[in-house]
Formats: structure tokens, sequence, C-alpha cells
């Protein structure tokens, strides 16, 4: 089935974008000197317009090693973390806990997916960002579902289409619909699958 929270398809080094690779060298710079990325990033203002461009690269090279390098995704998103909650950066922390829960996902980890999903899910909720609540609800369901929690999965991917329908994101709409078809079929309502 379609997943809401990632790209599917595999990257490789040479699509992604500049920006990461900035983020990738500075860790990598801040380690080779003997100081956390964090301790750099802090001699920035700390309400500076960099820091919260530097939590969504880091968010964003994090996302894109979910799969292949999991570790390095996960140092990228705790350190997103920090910064951001250092900073007070919302969507910041958000897209963190978002990595996170990926990362959980991906290794099996239901409960822990479940959790960060939900402190994601959470924060768009309080910013009233609809596009994110939607796939924060898709994605706990998603958690949900390979937990066997199926009919709270249901009624949360419910809630995930009618958001997507008031904000016309057909394309969300359509994946919302195709895992409600799942989980239908798999408690065996054929009628709804």
């Amino acid at each position: 089935h379609e997943q809401t929270f990632i790209s599917c398809k595999s990257e490789s080094s040479s699509m992604i974008k500049p920006q990461i690779y900035r983020v990738l060298f500075t860790t990598f710079f801040c380690l080779v000197l003997g100081r956390s990325h964090s301790a750099f990033s802090y001699s920035l203002d700390q309400s500076s317009e960099s820091d919260t461009t530097l939590v969504l690269d880091l968010n964003e090279a994090a996302s894109k090693l979910w799969r292949s390098h999991p570790d390095s995704s996960r140092r990228l998103a705790v350190e997103g973390l920090i910064i951001s909650e250092n900073i007070d950066f919302k969507q910041g922390i958000a897209r963190s806990f978002n990595n996170l829960g990926a990362l959980n996902f991906f290794n099996g980890k239901f409960d822990s997916a479940y959790y960060y999903w939900n402190e994601s899910l959470a924060i768009w909720e309080k910013l009233e960002d609809k596009i994110q609540v939607s796939k924060m609800l898709g994605n706990v369901a998603l958690a949900l579902n390979e937990q066997n929690e199926l009919s709270e999965a249901i009624a949360l991917n419910k809630k995930a289409v009618e958001l997507r329908t008031e904000i016309n994101d057909t394309l969300q709409i359509a994946i919302g619909y195709n895992n409600l078809g799942i989980l239908y079929e798999k408690i065996g309502d054929l009628d709804k699958a």
C-alpha cells in the first residue's frame, strides 16, 4: 500500500539537493573538529533565519536517508529536534518527530512510530496546518494498522480524507481511500473495500 509520509522511490546522491550536501558537510566538519553540530549551530543567533533554515535542511537530509542510512538519519533528525527546541521552532520540532516516527516505522518499532507521529500531529494541529495534520493522521493510522488497531486506523484515515477533501489535495485523497480500502479488506468488509 502507498504511504502518505514518504516517497518510496530510492534517490541517488546526485538527486539530493545542494543544501543537504551543505548540512552533511557542516556535520562532518564539526565532527572532525571534535565539536557537535549543535555546538556549531548554537553560535548562530538563536532566533535567526539561518537556524530555521539549518533545521529544515537537517530534516530534509534525514528524510532522504531513512532507508539507506538510518543511523545518520536519526542523528540528523535528533540534531534538528535539539536546535528546534532551543529556538522554539515548532515546525522543526514537528518535522523532526515525523522523521523519528518514520525511522521507527521502517525498523518495525510501531509503538515508537505511533508515539513520534502523535507528537508531530499535536504540533501541526496547534499550528492549524491542515496539510500536515492530514499527513500525520495517515501516518498514525499506518502505525495503528501494523499494531492491528484497525478500527482506530480506519477512523483516522476517514478524518484524514475529510481534511484532504477540504483542502482539495486530490493525490492525498486517493492515497487515503486506498488505505481505507486496504483496512476494510483486512477486517473482511469487502463491500466498503
